[in-house]
């Protein structure tokens, strides 16, 4: 399996470089310290993973990564954010990344944002995941082992599966053969269902009250 690197600091790339050494099927094509260094390495290689830091000079992640949906990139793509901007993670989401990883979980995380994006399933690296269940709590005032039953119709359950695998609204359109507004509404549906705001959190949720894998 091929993949890219791209950070603006060279002490996160070695300590990825390092996590990822003698992985048996894992190969470093190439590293980058900017965005539109980045962007060219990935169009060029078609690496099967590329690692990019949101905040990079020249081009931010979130921008390489539209890029790279505007143009088909077949490449799965992992985000690496600050514990402070987990928020942009929805945007990311939005445009097709995979995987979301706060850098301070790198060393203990990525390899299994690999295997999970190479599986077809979104990934979220732990403080991610509990910043995110976290602001459930304060803001349901519920504990976890206090969240009522959730009824989602068969259609929804379709939409929440697609949804967890990181296809976006118009590919889930494409897949169940409906309009994008209508997958919208069922989305809408089910973040009302699920007390959640965004998708970020719909995805976590579900998978926290084992309505996904």
């Amino acid at each position: 399996m091929n993949i890219i690197i791209a950070d603006d600091h060279e002490l996160i790339r070695n300590g990825i470089k390092a996590t990822l050494a003698d992985q048996e099927g894992l190969r470093l094509m190439a590293e980058a310290g900017d965005g539109a260094t980045a962007l060219q390495l990935i169009i060029q290689n078609k690496p099967d993973v590329a690692i990019l830091d949101i905040s990079m000079p020249d081009m931010t992640g979130i921008e390489v990564l539209n890029q790279l949906g505007e143009q088909g990139t077949p490449t799965k793509i992992i985000m690496l954010t600050m514990h402070s901007d987990y928020q942009y993670v929805d945007k990311c989401l939005e445009l097709g990344a995979k995987g979301y990883v706060a850098k301070g979980d790198a060393g203990t995380d990525m390899l299994d944002a690999i295997k999970w994006v190479t599986e077809g399933k979104i990934f979220f690296s732990s403080t991610i995941q509990a910043v995110v269940l976290e602001n459930f709590a304060q803001g349901s005032g519920k504990k976890d082992d206090e969240e009522e039953e959730v009824h989602v119709t068969k259609r929804e359950k379709e939409v929440l599966k697609m949804v967890g695998e990181g296809l976006t609204s118009a590919q889930i359109a494409d897949s169940l053969f409906v309009s994008p507004r209508t997958v919208d509404t069922h989305r809408a549906n089910l973040m009302r269902k699920l007390e959640v705001k965004n998708a970020v959190e719909l995805v976590i949720k579900a998978r926290n009250m084992k309505l996904i894998e």
